[in-house]
């Protein structure tokens, strides 16, 4: 197994969310966006807190670290989702991608959003050192 990645992946969830250590306001709760994955459909749950993010016409860097946030409201949501609903949590993750201007953040999702796809979801533990904010 290629620890390698997981360590990139932690490291670029941390990277996208460190402005939110900075005072970033919180623009939506990502605990709402958890639980309505769990519940019902997670892409159109991220694509609702999507849109409440940018109906506030965030900066950029703004933008990216409420993408980080939401980013670990999903893997949260991917650690003790069925097998079945982690292809949705992918799909998630891409859709975030697609929105962040960070090109770290966004490769960093994309292979979260593939290893969750596959079902890889027990290699990353977002409580290690790597994914701690640095300030």
């Amino acid at each position: 197994m290629n620890i390698a990645k997981p360590m990139l992946i932690c490291a670029g969830l941390a990277l996208g969310t460190a402005h939110v250590a900075m005072a970033q306001p919180a623009l939506y709760d990502a605990g709402l966006l958890g639980s309505e994955c769990l519940r019902a459909d997670c892409i159109q749950a991220t694509r609702a807190a999507l849109d409440a993010i940018l109906a506030q016409h965030p900066d950029a860097d703004a933008l990216n670290s409420q993408i980080g946030v939401l980013a670990a409201a999903l893997f949260a949501v991917a650690k003790q989702a069925a097998p079945g609903k982690l292809a949705e949590v992918a799909q998630s993750l891409e859709l975030l991608a697609s929105i962040s201007s960070d090109g770290a953040q966004r490769q960093s999702l994309l292979l979260l959003a593939r290893q969750i796809g596959a079902g890889d979801v027990g290699l990353f533990d977002l409580d290690t050192p790597f994914a701690a904010s640095p300030a």
